[in-house]
């Protein structure tokens, strides 16, 4: 684990899963009629909604993870453009 610093990985962590719960509420409000409110769009409407999304944000993780073995470890900045 020597290409993945702990202060790195708080730092993604920190950073991309809020991030990725705002774009699957995003597609939540899309798809979901009752996710049109400030409530279901911040927490959701209910444990399935949640876990969808959840489960959306571990699956977007899990994507970065080639990229992240490209360079060699987590990258600080811009690494996706």
């Amino acid at each position: 684990m020597s290409g993945f610093p702990l202060r790195s990985v708080i730092t993604y962590v920190a950073v991309y899963v809020p991030i990725r719960w705002v774009e699957w509420s995003l597609i939540a409000v899309v798809i979901v009629p009752a996710a049109r409110s400030w409530k279901g769009l911040l927490v959701g409407t209910g444990r399935a909604d949640r876990s969808w999304r959840l489960a959306g944000i571990v699956v977007s993780c899990a994507a970065d993870i080639p990229f992240m073995l490209n360079v060699g470890g987590l990258p600080v900045g811009r690494f996706f453009c």
